[in-house]
């Protein structure tokens, strides 16, 4: 898997026993997503998430911990691109899930990715 990026747990994103969020750890993860599949796709095309698979929160992430945000194995249709996206701490995996982004033109409406990706 290619690393997309990696984020510090800072006292803001804590909770309680200064553990991570797991609502601040889906919006990294939409980022992440978004970082990873413009990557694959481009700028010039406009994306939106779609799916997010099953998330388990296998490791909780602590305060000064570092996340590393990883994605792979991509696979294209006709208007989306789906690949895997896992985040580790510590070397431990912390989760991992499928994601899935959908192309769109300016009044949000699904739209073919272009051919040179398939």
């Amino acid at each position: 898997m290619e690393k997309i990026m990696s984020l510090l747990c800072k006292h803001m994103d804590t909770g309680a026993c200064d553990r991570l969020f797991g609502g601040k750890m889906l919006f990294y993860l939409d980022e992440a997503a978004a970082v990873y599949a413009y990557g694959l796709v481009g700028k010039g095309v406009n994306l939106v998430t779609y799916r997010f698979g099953e998330i388990l929160f296998r490791r909780p992430v602590k305060l000064n911990e570092v996340m590393n945000f990883c994605g792979g194995e991509p696979s294209f249709s006709r208007h989306s691109v789906s690949f895997k996206l896992r985040v580790d701490v510590e070397g431990e995996v912390c989760l991992e899930t499928d994601v899935t982004m959908v192309s769109v033109d300016g009044t949000g409406k699904k739209v073919a990715l272009p051919a040179l990706l398939k």
